[in-house]
């Protein structure tokens, strides 16, 4: 089950309802918690909740003793979520410019490559959700919708060797709703995906990190890369690509200011790249 009504925050990576519920006893406007163990999801609810209804593979509790906040707002409650939770882990980024980490130069494959590169924001929540309480996963009563359409023909007419999506919450349903069996998905947190076509592209390593953090007027949280190493099957060039998706509000660079998100971005590129890869960079950067 999960409860209707107020505000969600998800949290990521949380292994049991008991995590789940500590996590809401330690954010003061949480009221209740909400377990998905198939994702390893916790939905924080806040605000006006409004009745249970049933959703497959949840488990849900209520804090019986916590009232409705008057005044709060989602950004509020979100950012309460990450900074008032005592089971939440230090930021894992600075927010201050340093100097600039010195980057490679591609090395030169001795037949060119083309690569072609496509970016997403798929606006989850309106698209595929349609507005609907993300703990819902309204989109699993759908058979697609527009977005896994054009997807689905990008993949074919655009011969795409790399997409990156922003707002992707499910990527594996993306993947077989969008017919994307020539792709290997790789899924992110914070709603970030990426697939590569496996016949041209070998995976050599992938991971994620934080480089940014909304600010609290537009609080929807810590903003992130997720990056993969590819290999072409053809020549052995190598690239390195990171999908992210920029801090709140437009063209601020979030909570910590453009100059520092800009570092952490190339510093995630210095540190888990390899000299004479390829670097590209794909997102929506708010910006």
């Amino acid at each position: 089950v999960t409860y209707k009504g107020g505000f969600t925050f998800a949290a990521h990576g949380v292994l049991s309802l008991q995590e789940c519920c500590a996590r809401c006893r330690g954010t003061p406007p949480c009221r209740a918690w909400v377990w998905l163990s198939a994702s390893s999801q916790c939905w924080l609810k806040g605000g006006q909740l409004t009745g249970k209804v049933p959703l497959a593979s949840a488990v849900a509790g209520l804090l019986p003793d916590r009232k409705a906040v008057l005044g709060l707002t989602s950004f509020r409650f979100n950012f309460q979520a990450v900074h008032h939770d005592p089971t939440s882990k230090p930021l894992a980024f600075g927010c201050r410019a340093q100097q600039l980490p010195q980057l490679w130069s591609p090395q030169k494959a001795a037949s060119p490559v083309q690569l072609k590169v496509m970016s997403y924001n798929l606006e989850w929540w309106n698209v595929f959700d349609k507005v609907h309480a993300p703990d819902l996963s309204f989109y699993r009563t759908t058979a697609g919708n527009l977005a896994t359409q054009l997807v689905a023909r990008a993949a074919v007419q655009g011969a795409y060797d790399i997409m990156a999506f922003q707002e992707c919450a499910d990527g594996g349903w993306l993947a077989a709703h969008a017919n994307l069996g020539a792709f290997t998905m790789l899924s992110g947190d914070d709603g970030r995906c990426m697939a590569f076509r496996k016949q041209a592209w070998s995976l050599l390593s992938a991971g994620q990190g934080n480089v940014a953090e909304d600010t609290l007027g537009m609080y929807y949280g810590k903003r992130g890369v997720q990056w993969a190493r590819l290999r072409s099957v053809q020549t052995g060039a190598t690239v390195f690509v990171m999908n992210h998706h920029g801090p709140l509000p437009q063209n601020s660079g979030g909570a910590c200011g453009p100059a520092a998100t800009a570092f952490n971005l190339l510093q995630m590129i210095a540190v888990n790249g390899r000299s004479g890869d390829a670097v590209i960079l794909a997102g929506d950067f708010n910006a």
